[in-house]
């Protein structure tokens, strides 16, 4: 019975090896799900409140991810091996989905590049601090960003949202980091729509 296990543990450990030590690049796609599914241009309804989202700036540390690297698959012994990279901007992804999330709760989202140039609208400005994937025996990935509401140049109230998601590793495909990461923007919609909800609605009376 030992001699079996060790010899079923040992394979174990070969088909992880396996498919944690390949070297070919991923590509991701950053997908959105249902709750974010609302095309930019259906948020243009004129009787619909307005609120603008602007572009939100890349606070993520370096070490982890920048520009469009994501995070990197790991070997057996933990040390990287496969890097794995989105295939559009991931600060522009989050900050879509947060102005996609609002459109499918009725609003009408003007797409800004900051808060002086949405005029006299409420404003969701912010910065995203992480959007990071990981794969050492299970595929994680994490979206995290602090966010304001701003109008005429003042800021109103902050929230912090973020989403996660893991699964266990499998092949480590394009395709099943694209599951993941299209779960952690589900969650992360999910989670912080609703408090910018709260927060538009109880502006002060603007």
């Amino acid at each position: 019975m030992r001699r079996i296990g060790y010899t079923m543990t040992s394979v174990a450990v070969w088909v992880l090896s396996a498919a944690l030590g390949c070297s070919a690049t991923r590509h991701a796609n950053l997908l959105y799900g249902p709750n974010a599914a609302v095309r930019p241009e259906a948020s243009a309804a004129t009787s619909a409140p307005r609120v603008a989202v602007a572009l939100f700036t890349d606070a993520r540390d370096p070490d982890e991810a920048h520009g469009r690297f994501l995070g990197s698959i790991r070997t057996i012994y933990g040390r990287p091996s496969t890097a794995v990279y989105a295939t559009q901007d991931p600060v522009l992804w989050v900050s879509e989905g947060i102005a996609r999330g609002l459109a499918t709760r009725g609003y009408a989202v003007d797409r800004v590049t900051s808060s002086w140039t949405s005029a006299d609208l409420p404003t969701i400005t912010g910065k995203v601090t992480r959007v990071f994937s990981g794969m050492y025996v299970n595929v994680e990935a994490h979206v995290d960003a602090d966010l304001a509401l701003e109008q005429s140049g003042q800021q109103i109230a902050t929230v912090h949202c973020s989403g996660a998601a893991i699964r266990p590793a499998g092949s480590a495909s394009s395709s099943l980091y694209e599951d993941v990461f299209l779960e952690t923007m589900t969650r992360f919609v999910d989670g912080c729509i609703p408090k910018l909800l709260t927060m538009i609605a109880g502006r002060g009376g603007r």
